[in-house]
């Protein structure tokens, strides 16, 4: 059997792949380490859906020629992006206007009701990524999605009221995807930058649990807020570097290194979950002085040097 992709011929080596649905899924795998996403695929020049009988079940010595075909990560991530920051622009014009007495609110209604379509292309957003480098997007989205089912009556007609919750929103979902096409320029760049931010914010941890003791919660929170904030973009950015980098060209980290970290450092972050909701402030300071810090240290020695001589 010949596999080609996007009409080339790899060199791919069968290990234990009996059927489509098992070549399918080890395909999928492989090319995500190579920086791909699988789009379709045809057999014997037939193009085909794997999720469908009863080609799952068909056997690898049926099929004389496999053709996937591909995407880079990084170039459906960019489109996706476009899409979505365009869509956001669109929205917030339209909400600048009606405030202003400029537009006809029908334009903006119909606007809105395109968000179930456009959602599709921000959930596509996350694949690849860790849950905790996802926050800020599962966040705007749930936000938005309240918002107009609150917002829009069963005609689709907008409740005035609810106009100033939309437009904070929208604006800050435009916010966020700016951001994240900035990330996607040169994440490695990006990755060194936020790695510095990250560790010169050590010493604020380590403050938390005596401003929680000192009646200072609102910047306990906040410092918080600010930590979760730049260690998901941190993890978000490890990703992008991967799908950025040159076919064949070696890894820019260690990613069982990387693996090993998450496994480590989840334990600690929920141990920080749980004793906040506890309100044990002994425990969290603990933590946040002492551990958290260590793994912080530990992901910043995983970066490319040449990324953090920013």
């Amino acid at each position: 059997m010949k596999v080609l992709i996007n009409g080339q011929i790899i060199n791919y080596e069968l290990q234990q792949e009996k059927t489509l649905k098992d070549l399918v899924l080890a395909l999928d795998h492989w090319l995500a380490d190579q920086g791909f996403v699988l789009l379709g695929l045809s057999i014997d020049g037939k193009v085909v859906d794997p999720e469908l009988d009863p080609w799952q079940g068909l056997s690898l010595s049926d099929i004389k020629t496999l053709d996937i075909e591909a995407d880079s990560q990084r170039d459906l991530r960019q489109a996706n992006l476009n899409v979505l920051f365009e869509y956001a622009q669109n929205v917030n014009a339209a909400f600048n206007k009606l405030i202003n007495g400029e537009l006809n609110i029908q334009l903006l209604q119909g606007l809105l009701l395109t968000w179930p379509e456009i959602k599709k292309t921000m959930a596509s957003l996350a694949f690849a990524l860790p849950e905790l480098a996802q926050t800020s997007e599962n966040e705007i989205s749930n936000l938005i999605d309240k918002d107009l089912e609150n917002g829009l009556d069963e005609k689709g007609h907008i409740r005035t009221e609810t106009i100033p919750s939309m437009a904070k929103h929208f604006h800050n979902l435009e916010l966020i995807v700016r951001e994240r096409l900035g990330e996607l320029d040169d994440p490695r760049r990006e990755a060194g930058a936020t790695a510095i931010l990250l560790e010169g914010f050590i010493p604020d941890l380590g403050m938390v649990s005596t401003r929680l003791m000192t009646g200072k919660e609102k910047e306990a929170y906040d410092t918080i807020l600010r930590f979760s904030e730049l260690l998901s973009k941190l993890l978000r950015l490890f990703w992008l570097m991967i799908e950025v980098q040159e076919p064949g060209s070696p890894p820019p980290f260690d990613r069982h290194e990387l693996k090993e970290w998450t496994a480590a450092s989840n334990k600690t972050l929920n141990e920080i979950s749980a004793a906040l909701s506890d309100q044990d402030a002994v425990l969290l300071g603990d933590l946040l002085e002492y551990e958290l810090p260590q793994h912080i240290q530990g992901l910043i020695r995983l970066i490319p040097r040449a990324s953090l001589e920013v």
